[in-house]
């Protein structure tokens, strides 16, 4: 992806997100003052230049990506997301002994469990039925389910129903902040 597609692309997520609270570029433009509104206008006049004549005689730079990029994510951080509703549950070795997970287990439906290859959830179900079988510490499968990531800035309202665990970068590569269960 070149750069010109980087800045379109950034100043796209900043048009979704004020979106979400009924306003366009140019109202969030003008409730800025001083030097933010000023880089904010130049933006808006590029972009509306390049989506709307060419992309080849003006360039972008890194600085106005990370500037757009610094805005949604301020825009997304006073709105709902994730980090208001998610449980900051402490991750658990897998060489921990299931009678230690048994407060964790009562206070949370689910225990995140660290393992070699990612993050392993151990519901309540799952945790009774070892202890059942006489189980002294979780048994981990070879391969773990698939599980749903996010990110603590992702809006409440673009997740559906299940449980998801929360990372610094919203995919398994991240580090784990977090659950949620929506």
């Amino acid at each position: 992806m070149n750069i010109t597609d980087k800045y379109l692309e950034a100043y796209k997520e900043l048009e979704s997100e004020l979106k979400y609270n009924g306003q366009g570029v140019l109202d969030y433009e003008n409730s800025l003052s001083g030097t933010e509104q000023e880089k904010l206008k130049v933006c808006r006049i590029m972009r509306n230049y390049m989506s709307h004549n060419d992309t080849s005689f003006l360039t972008p730079s890194e600085e106005q990506i990370k500037f757009l990029n610094g805005i949604t994510t301020a825009i997304r951080m006073k709105a709902h997301c994730v980090k208001d509703e998610m449980k900051k549950v402490a991750l658990v070795k897998e060489t921990e002994q299931l009678k230690n997970m048994l407060p964790m287990i009562d206070k949370y439906p689910i225990v995140p469990i660290a393992t070699k290859v990612g993050v392993y959830l151990l519901d309540k179900d799952t945790f009774i039925h070892l202890l059942a079988k006489g189980e002294k510490k979780a048994v981990i499968p070879a391969r773990l389910p698939k599980y749903k990531y996010v990110s603590k800035t992702e809006r409440i309202e673009n997740l559906s129903s299940g449980t998801y665990i929360v990372t610094t970068t919203g995919h398994d590569d991240g580090d784990y902040v977090g659950l949620l269960i929506v």
